[in-house]
């Protein structure tokens, strides 16, 4: 955990910089929308409040420099607009920004359920939280035709298209995968044209909300959204990744 968990507040504009951060295979950053009644936490995070992007550092095979892998992921619900880069002009940008007021106003049009609202933002669950049942069992909402569409169309329930939850099929079996992802974007498999997507129903609503309503076309919507090469996955040899949260503000 980095930092030991302690959380900061950063009025517009300021920053605050995690030095010397070591080699680890995988991790969160989160922001947090409405400011928290706890600072720190060690096991869990401090408010549903927030949102996250996910990064990696490694070391490059071949120079043995400092690598930075970045995401932005909207796979489980999106909150906030945010823009990652790793430094130096070789480093491509991952992004989803807009205004204060065009976000405001996106997040009012979310397709499935807006929780955790708060000074005029929100939380907008992914398909796959929104069709998985509250009692634990994960099994998924037969009372929604959001989340059984998939299952009449395809066979599967909505929580496995939807979270890629096919346990018999390896990552090796990518022909599947990109059926998996076809189904979640209303096409045919293999198919890497963006102007085919969301057209035929049925399709996951949320993921055509992130890249077509808010304008995110490169984000992870959905869990077998890299297929294609469309989720905005960066890897990048360099010793810093800068994130902003909330770019284009005002």
């Amino acid at each position: 955990m980095l930092d030991e968990g302690n959380v900061r507040k950063l009025n517009p504009g300021e920053q605050f910089q995690y030095s010397a951060l070591p080699v680890f295979g995988g991790g969160r950053l989160y922001a947090y929308y409405q400011e928290p009644t706890s600072k720190q936490d060690t096991k869990r995070l401090v408010s549903d409040y927030n949102g996250f992007v996910e990064m990696t550092v490694d070391k490059d095979g071949a120079t043995g420099q400092y690598a930075q892998n970045y995401n932005i992921s909207y796979v489980d619900y999106a909150a906030l607009p945010v823009l990652m880069k790793a430094t130096g002009d070789q480093c491509a940008v991952t992004k989803c920004g807009a205004t204060f007021a065009d976000w405001q106003q996106k997040l009012g049009e979310c397709p499935t359920e807006l929780r955790y609202q708060a000074s005029g933002l929100g939380t907008c669950i992914a398909s796959y939280v929104y069709c998985v049942t509250p009692d634990g069992t994960n099994t998924y909402d037969t009372t929604k035709p959001y989340c059984t569409k998939m299952q009449q169309a395809h066979g599967a329930p909505g929580t496995s298209v939807y979270g890629g939850l096919f346990p018999d099929h390896p990552a090796t079996d990518v022909a599947f995968w990109d059926g998996v992802a076809a189904w979640n974007r209303g096409t045919t498999p293999g198919d890497a044209v963006d102007a085919d997507y969301y057209v035929h129903e049925p399709y996951n609503d949320f993921a055509r909300w992130i890249h077509k309503d808010l304008g995110c076309s490169n984000v992870y919507a959905f869990s077998t959204d890299d297929h294609q090469d469309k989720a905005g996955f960066v890897r990048c040899v360099s010793p810093e990744l800068d994130v902003t949260w909330c770019p284009y503000q005002s």
